[in-house]
């Protein structure tokens, strides 16, 4: 089959776009003809994440815009990369493009795209975007987004492609055109033998994820267990804020900033518990990491994180905002060593279901129902 994934920028690898290019390596290693197509130059120097699959051709459809939203010469500009667009699908003709849901939306109504079939993927939370209703910037943006995307789209989008099965509630279009396909797990997992006296949390340091909860929780683990450490790894705008969070509870010893990291499955390996304290999650890839490296989950409840507890006990969920609840769940798996290893088993056989393997062949039957092979 010729697949084509519709991006933003391959340069800026965040979560969506590790996934992106982990899907279509391995649709490319299963043979099919794998297209990227970016907004923005691809520039493979600046990739270090993961490298694309040399049968893997990226093109380039636009590039950056920097008038206003919906002036005349912005108009000009999207018009210019529908066409583009457009002639790609007249030329190679592929079976399936997939909007990746981190680039233009309201072009795609004007492709011309024959026989192609369109799948929207959706990597946030409809619940999340739901709630988010209450708030009027939200509720603004949301509204507008959903009508592009559900409504307005809807006859040129064959397939939506949500994350959860606790999802299929809230999505706002034809349900009939939903299908559930989680994100893949995109590490080879290391097996922590879960002794050393390390919680591990990863992602980025921002407001959302609500990191704050999980060091006050700390200040209760270290009176307890002081010879305990949480090591937080990720970047972002709230390291500051942090930082003076762990000095004013003086956890500088026990709460540790370890930056970015590339060796994921390293640092899961040298942990004996994983804890999440971010009310809102599409469907975690760090916690499928750490569940796959047999680390016991502590998590604030959200749609994802509710998916992946869904059919085996690994771990604890928790209310949101509840320091001690989590702390009291962080000192029972630190003083219990059997349930420790129970939890951490029971969250490496889950894992399994959202591995590569798994997720590209439940992508590949739903190329092939599209298109009716």
């Amino acid at each position: 089959m010729k697949i084509a994934f519709l991006h933003n920028n391959l340069n800026d690898v965040g979560g969506i776009e590790k996934v992106t290019i982990f899907k279509a390596n391995e649709l490319a290693k299963r043979g099919h003809s794998v297209y990227i197509l970016v907004r923005l130059e691809y520039n493979p120097q600046n990739f270090t994440t993961a490298q694309l699959h040399p049968s893997i051709e990226v093109i380039t459809y636009g590039q950056q815009i920097s008038d206003s939203l919906f002036s005349l010469s912005w108009l000009k500009a999207k018009r210019q990369q529908a066409e583009t667009i457009s002639r790609f699908i007249t030329t190679y003709q592929p079976d399936i493009l997939i909007h990746t849901g981190l680039t233009d939306l309201l072009f795609i109504r004007f492709l011309q795209l024959g026989n192609t079939k369109v799948i929207m993927e959706t990597h946030h939370s409809l619940q999340q975007k739901e709630s988010a209703w209450h708030h009027f910037k939200s509720t603004i943006a949301g509204c507008v987004a959903n009508f592009i995307k559900y409504k307005l789209l809807s006859a040129k989008v064959n397939c939506y492609a949500i994350l959860t099965h606790e999802d299929i509630n809230y999505f706002p279009g034809n349900k009939k055109k939903a299908v559930v396909i989680p994100n893949p797990i995109t590490i080879t997992p290391i097996k922590s033998n879960l002794s050393d006296k390390v919680i591990i949390t990863t992602g980025r340091l921002a407001a959302e994820k609500q990191l704050p909860i999980a060091i006050h929780a700390m200040r209760q683990v270290v009176d307890a267990h002081p010879d305990w450490q949480l090591h937080i790894y990720g970047g972002g705008p709230e390291k500051v804020v942090l930082q003076s969070l762990i000095s004013e509870l003086q956890l500088e010893n026990n709460v540790i900033l370890k930056g970015v990291t590339t060796q994921i499955a390293d640092v899961l390996s040298q942990a004996s518990i994983y804890v999440s304290a971010s009310p809102s999650e599409g469907f975690s890839l760090s916690i499928c990491e750490a569940a796959a490296c047999g680390l016991p989950l502590v998590c604030v409840t959200n749609t994802g994180v509710r998916e992946f507890f869904d059919k085996e006990d690994v771990g604890f969920l928790l209310g949101k905002d509840n320091i001690e609840q989590m702390a009291d769940r962080l000192c029972r798996l630190i003083e219990d060593e059997n349930l420790r290893h129970k939890l951490g088993a029971n969250a490496a056989r889950r894992s399994q279901e959202f591995n590569l393997q798994h997720i590209i062949d439940l992508n590949e039957r739903l190329f092939i129902r599209l298109i009716g092979r």
